[in-house]
């Protein structure tokens, strides 16, 4: 009689790294929860049968049929100058942080809530604020898909030390309604594209990414430098 032997289990060394793990597989997990309706939905747009969903997804019909189907995301969305305009807020934020003591919680909080956002919006994967993707498309619009899902958790969960000072209530707050905003925006790019966003903003956008996409004048050499 054979005895079945137990799968090994992950070794961590140490327990701060396991829970590290857990903490990310819980991110990760609530991000495919939250890209369960939109690919299901995106799908029965697509022409996808609900029981072919079914059969493929392992979904009751009943969930399927709370579902339906919905106008699709824009095909491209501008996320190349979305990350710059979230890097010129966070460095508009971090300059008014550093600039006063009463409000400067807050600014920071918006400094570091928009920089990171820019990170996510420019990277892939590896840049979703710690939580990704796990096999679902990698495409611009399902990177802002996730985020979207990702930044709502993040402000819902938000929370306070113990007796806190004015300055990280502030920055509670300012990341909390940074993150807010980030999710509620990020969707309307998602469903109607560039116009979404502030027209100055895009403008100033497209400028600076005009200016880095040319090439730089090379000096000329110096007195002893060979040309």
């Amino acid at each position: 009689m054979t005895i079945e032997q137990p799968v090994p289990a992950l070794h961590f060394d140490g327990p701060e790294l396991a829970e590290d793990a857990l903490i990310e597989w819980a991110a990760a997990k609530a991000t495919l929860d939250d890209q369960r309706d939109l690919i299901v939905s995106g799908a029965r747009t697509a022409g996808v049968k609900p029981a072919e969903i079914g059969r493929l997804t392992g979904l009751a019909a009943t969930t399927i049929s709370r579902i339906p189907a919905a106008p699709v995301a824009v095909p491209l969305p501008p996320a190349m100058e979305y990350a710059v305009i979230l890097r010129t807020r966070a460095a508009r934020h971090q300059d008014q942080a550093n600039r006063t003591t009463e409000s400067g919680g807050n600014h920071e909080g918006r400094a570091v809530a928009f920089r990171y956002a820019a990170l996510a919006v420019r990277g892939g994967r590896e840049n979703i604020s710690g939580a990704f993707l796990m096999g679902i498309l990698d495409t611009a619009d399902a990177r802002l898909a996730a985020l979207a899902g990702i930044y709502r958790r993040e402000a819902a969960e938000l929370t306070l030390a113990t007796n806190p000072t004015a300055w990280q209530r502030g920055f509670h707050a300012g990341s909390r309604e940074a993150l807010d905003a980030l999710a509620d925006e990020i969707t309307e790019i998602r469903r109607i594209g560039e116009d979404a966003l502030p027209a100055a903003e895009l403008a100033h956008a497209r400028a600076v990414l005009t200016s880095e996409s040319q090439p730089r004048e090379t000096e000329a050499p110096g007195l002893g430098q060979q040309a």
